[in-house]
């Protein structure tokens, strides 16, 4: 940047001079000083981001950093509007067309490039306004460009209602897969959930973080250990399942609260609710009994989520709670989801007790036919026992189907509805 100083100064900031300094090119002149926003835009060169412009700001030079969409030209030499856009927003750019060397090096700007404009916000005509764009009322009138990286053919499109990429391609290409709306708001949300997590436990109720070792001794028990060799034959580390060793010293040692966001790490076979690696909230009291526990867990999800997403709405403290016991008996988990709101009942078909479930409505969409097919799929789950499917309308049963690991669906006889809705 020191060498494309020096080439602009020579120039004399020469508005009809357009240089190329590798694969940086610079139009125009860069200004002497910045406005700087002090939220997104301290430290940096820039003065806005992309997405906080408005009517307000009609007026104003700004300098403004992002990626380019595809330029848009409109007419054979008109007016060139360049589509901008960083983390926070889409903003228009427009090059005037009587400025011929910028408008054709705009027009030449690839999809997804890195550039940093300058240039002054205007109104948009009532006509021209975008209602459905945060930016929509207003554009920048383009003054200068500068290229900081040109991007090459992109693996897969980026723009607005492009179909998704595959989760393998997007986990190879992912820093461009890190600029899709979804990844851009996930990361920003656990962002803030944490630190509100943050200020919940050390400035609302006086926990301490205290970051505690990865490398470690092996611990008796619990899941399958990671191990680091060393360099001396025969020892090794182990990466630590979880801190639990270092908060009951921390405890003893009179940190009466603590937390930290902590690093686990163990060697299990990845799956739905396993992966090697996870970060979980690892907290840890003293002189607190097991609802004290459980409520402030409870507080600190409420206050962490009214933070961070002030528009949704879910259930105040206290939370529903539920026992072990009745967790199995109720859902066979003990995780439940219990949005579903199928419980399991005690059922009685003949002489057999049994668990299961009501669908409502079921017989609107499963014939008997589908109901018997069913024993084909249970016959891939190795069961010790039989399952059956019953239907039945206006409390007279319709039909009970007994399903095993046989594979066939075979018709039961003589029971009755109150036999199988009992419980």
């Amino acid at each position: 940047m020191q060498l494309i100083g020096t080439i602009l100064r020579a120039a004399g900031g020469c508005s009809k001079l357009l240089y190329h300094v590798g694969r940086v090119a610079i139009w125009g002149r860069r200004a002497d000083s910045l406005c700087r926003n002090a939220h997104h835009s301290s430290f940096t060169y820039r003065s806005h981001t992309c997405g906080e412009l408005r009517e307000v700001h009609a007026g104003e030079h700004v300098t403004l950093c992002g990626w380019i969409k595809r330029p848009r030209v409109l007419g054979s030499r008109g007016t060139v509007f360049l589509p901008l856009t960083d983390a926070t927003g889409l903003v228009q750019v427009s090059c005037a067309d009587d400025l011929k060397e910028m408008r054709e090096f705009v027009s030449s700007l690839r999809a997804e490039s890195v550039v940093c404009v300058e240039g002054v916000v205007e109104k948009r005509p009532e006509k021209d306004i975008n209602k459905t764009l945060a930016t929509g009322d207003i554009e920048v009138r383009l003054s200068k460009v500068e290229l900081l990286n040109e991007a090459s053919d992109l693996p897969f499109q980026l723009s607005e209602g492009a179909p998704p990429a595959s989760e393998e391609l997007g986990l190879r290409e992912r820093h461009l897969f890190l600029r899709t709306a979804g990844m851009q708001k996930n990361l920003r949300l656990r962002s803030d959930v944490a630190m509100a997590m943050r200020e919940f436990l050390q400035n609302e109720n006086g926990f301490v973080e205290v970051e505690t070792p990865t490398l470690f001794k092996r611990t008796a028990g619990g899941a399958r250990e990671f191990v680091v060799p060393t360099r001396d034959p025969g020892k090794f580390y182990s990466l630590v399942q979880s801190p639990q060793q270092f908060k009951q010293m921390l405890m003893v040692g009179g940190f009466d609260r603590y937390f930290q966001f902590a690093r686990c790490y163990r060697d299990e076979g990845s799956s739905s609710e396993r992966q090697p690696e996870f970060t979980q909230v690892d907290l840890e009291m003293s002189f607190v009994s097991e609802d004290g526990v459980m409520s402030l867990i409870e507080q600190m999800l409420a206050y962490a989520l009214g933070k961070a997403v002030p528009m949704a709405t879910f259930t105040p403290p206290p939370f529903p709670r539920i026992t072990y016991d009745d967790a199995m008996n109720r859902y066979g988990s003990d995780k439940p989801d219990i949005t579903f709101g199928m419980e399991l009942k005690n059922l009685r078909v003949g002489s057999l007790n049994m668990k299961g479930f009501l669908v409502p409505g079921v017989q609107k969409h499963l014939t008997n036919r589908d109901i018997a097919s069913l024993g084909e799929e249970i016959a891939s789950l190795n069961l010790n026992t039989p399952l059956y499917f019953a239907t039945a309308k206006r409390k007279a049963l319709t039909t009970v189907v007994r399903c095993d690991g046989s594979g066939s669906g075979e018709m039961v006889k003589g029971v009755s509805c109150e036999d199988v809705l009992s419980g």
